[in-house]
């Protein structure tokens, strides 16, 4: 992971990219699964795999990793997404919400104020 952080600090994508891939396969830890669904969805290195980077999110959501269903319910709130999913998202924001993320209860805070996502419009609850 030592030489994927270095590549990614110097900004050799190609490398972190194909280095994740690895780890993300063979450790299938929540880290390396969420850089690696992170890196395909931005198009680091390579092409953008907007599918490819949902699947490996859900793999480190699975785990809990917070990061990762922060940049999956916004990947699943996009355009980009195969399949926009605004009631995953809110699922996805309320679970890391409680685990403290200030991030996404700003998120959840947006859904409340508008009512998205299938959760009912209430102006306390975004306060």
């Amino acid at each position: 992971m030592t030489a994927v952080e270095e590549a990614w600090k110097r900004g050799d994508f190609i490398f972190a990219r194909q280095g994740l891939a690895e780890l993300a396969e063979t450790l299938g830890t929540p880290l390396a699964q969420y850089r690696y669904g992170r890196i395909l969805v931005e198009g680091r290195g390579g092409p953008a795999d907007i599918s490819q980077g949902i699947n490996w999110l859900e793999k480190s959501v699975d785990q809990n990793h917070t990061e990762a269903a922060t940049l999956l319910a916004r990947v699943l709130l996009s355009i980009l997404a195969p399949n926009r999913d605004p009631e995953r998202s809110a699922t996805l924001f309320s679970n890391a919400a409680a685990r403290g993320n200030a991030e996404v209860q700003y998120y959840l805070g947006l859904f409340y104020k508008t009512g998205q996502g299938g959760i009912a419009q209430d102006e306390i609850a975004a306060f």
